[in-house]
């Protein structure tokens, strides 16, 4: 599952010494994970584990060792995980959590507060980990975070291309539900259930990095949000170029993306379809800016009430300078006047992508061929990329062109990326 390019990103990781952006797109919770076969550092790791739990084991519980150990696997291999996405591990510290039900959302790995405390404290005071104190703010509170320290990182990084977690359901999911959905019945009530379940199935038989389930996300009502999600998209793709030189089935990949898919919908959807190569590149030039700043810009500002809070949240998740985000905004204005993109319409666009990239998973399965969601995108084997090209581009046709969403005969553009290992 490595080439040389590969090789050489992971070793920029680990000589750049950078820790990862403390914000939620950066935030990943523990799951139950193991070695994906007997070919890999198994040995090397399990060295590492029975060299830590002697030290971690406390004199007068010699006979649940194999219970520490057990604890001691699991938190190294998802801080392993963490290293490779690039991302912090949350780990609760209220003795509380460890007691209650696990609320389905995310999956149980420690049971035991003392053991995984025990392990953490091992870790920090041996210099060994990054932390972050939790907050209980009073919507949206955030978890302790971890994170490896360079020569942590560098004995955890080689074993995370060999690591996966279990496929198996729910793989629906409601964060945050509304108090009219809590406990809401997915399997009688959505028909997607059905093909999230052979999808996953089909997935089984499949090799990619970090393979777990892929789930379809909402948040707070049934039909809010809704996209596919697999911790394979936190793999580095612009700092670092991760994702795009892994393997799936052990052969490169390609990405296969939609071009400025927010824009493109909310045109559709006002009647206003675009059928150029790139709008973000009309108005980086109409704006005198970058293109990347374009697309950040208008990503947060359909997540936002107004201008004044996409100018803060621009700058402060996408890095958008506030001088920047005033000329496109007057870009916008100019170009499509009379267009509020201040709506809340992310949401919108966000659960009209999950049905496109339903109606791609499903078009893969019909052709033998494994599509990875990726957000917008998807990853395939890049023998695939045309096919895909082609399937995704008529996937969107038919889930946006359906006489609700857009009367309009809206069009898109697919970019596709390949590896270094092309």
């Amino acid at each position: 599952m490595q080439n040389s390019s590969l090789t050489s990103e992971l070793n920029r990781v680990i000589s750049d010494g950078r820790i990862p952006e403390d914000d939620r797109d950066n935030h990943l919770h523990p799951d139950h994970l193991y070695f994906t076969s007997e070919m890999g550092p198994q040995e090397a790791f399990s060295d590492l584990v029975e060299t830590m739990t002697d030290h971690v084991l406390p004199a007068t519980r010699k006979s649940k060792r194999e219970d520490y150990r057990a604890c001691g696997e699991q938190l190294l291999l998802n801080l392993s995980r963490s290293t490779l996405a690039r991302s912090w591990l949350l780990i609760s510290g209220n003795s509380s959590h460890y007691n209650a039900e696990a609320n389905g959302e995310f999956p149980r790995v420690f049971t035991s507060y003392r053991m995984v405390h025990l392990w953490l404290r091992y870790l920090l005071e041996n210099d060994l980990l990054e932390f972050k104190q939790g907050k209980k703010y009073k919507e949206n509170p955030v978890l302790n975070r971890y994170y490896p320290k360079q020569d942590f990182l560098r004995q955890l990084i080689k074993f995370a291309l060999h690591i996966e977690s279990p496929i198996r359901p729910p793989y629906l999911r409601l964060s945050k539900p509304n108090e009219a959905f809590i406990g809401y019945d997915w399997e009688e009530k959505y028909g997607n259930q059905k093909l999230l379940n052979q999808y996953n199935n089909f997935a089984k038989t499949q090799s990619w990095a970090l393979k777990a389930p892929i789930v379809q996300i909402f948040t707070y009502t049934h039909n809010s949000n809704g996209r596919l999600h697999t911790p394979f998209q936190n793999l580095p793709s612009r700092s670092y170029s991760i994702r795009i030189n892994t393997q799936i089935n052990g052969n490169p990949i390609a990405e296969v993306d939609f071009n400025a898919n927010h824009l493109r919908l909310f045109l559709a959807k006002k009647g206003l379809p675009y059928d150029g190569d790139d709008p973000y590149k009309v108005i980086a030039k109409e704006a005198g800016v970058e293109r990347w700043e374009v697309k950040g810009f208008t990503t947060i500002a359909f997540n936002c009430e107004s201008f004044s809070k996409a100018l803060g949240a621009a700058f402060g998740r996408r890095g958008v300078h506030p001088a920047k985000s005033k000329k496109i905004h007057q870009a916008l204005e100019s170009i499509y006047p009379n267009l509020n993109f201040f709506s809340g319409f992310g949401i919108d666009a966000m659960n009209k992508e999950g049905e496109i990239l339903m109606n791609v998973i499903a078009k893969g399965m019909d052709a033998g061929i494994f599509c990875l969601p990726i957000h917008d995108a998807i990853a395939v084997e890049a023998q695939h990329a045309e096919w895909a090209k082609e399937a995704m581009l008529q996937a969107w046709s038919e889930e946006v062109n359906d006489g609700i969403w857009c009367i309009h005969n809206a069009t898109t553009v697919v970019d596709i990326k390949y590896g270094d290992s092309k």
